[in-house]
């Protein structure tokens, strides 16, 4: 049988021996990466703010945040080109195989991406059932109490 170790490890100076609290939130809405522009940007300011806000977006969640912000654009940026195309979805179907098209096949897939990703982050109604929001994260207002006190 191994013999136990008589004294335990000191912290090193200037560390604290408690486990590290920090929660892997991000205390500001991250900028959306500089190659989006249009329906992913947008996406992004739309809701990184609310994802914030409702402690669902950390540092490790970003990249995951970013597919969702992409897809979504690509999907968009798609659809938009083939309505101005051919005027609606309809129109563009005239006489087409949708299999064969690559416009929509790509559409198609970005969408089909898009809602994974949704699901992934609990935003469908079915998903919302799955998933578990955190609790919204709230500072003090330090003036707020001292006013109430």
């Amino acid at each position: 049988m191994p013999k136990k170790a008589k004294n335990k490890p000191t912290p090193k100076a200037g560390r604290s021996h408690k486990a590290n609290t920090y929660s892997g939130q991000l205390p500001i809405i991250p900028k959306p990466p500089k190659y989006f522009n249009g329906y992913s940007k947008e996406k992004w300011e739309e809701l990184a703010p609310v994802f914030i806000e409702k402690n669902m977006l950390s540092q490790a969640d970003l990249s995951a945040f970013e597919l969702l912000c992409r897809h979504y654009g690509d999907a968009m940026d798609l659809y938009e080109a083939m309505v101005d195309k051919y005027g609606s979805l309809a129109n563009y179907f005239v006489d087409r195989n949708s299999q064969t098209m690559g416009e929509y096949l790509a559409y198609h897939k970005a969408i089909s991406s898009y809602t994974k990703m949704l699901i992934e982050f609990g935003l469908t109604p079915a998903a919302k059932k799955k998933v578990p929001i955190p609790e919204i994260i709230t500072e003090e207002d330090t003036l707020t109490k001292m006013l109430n006190e």
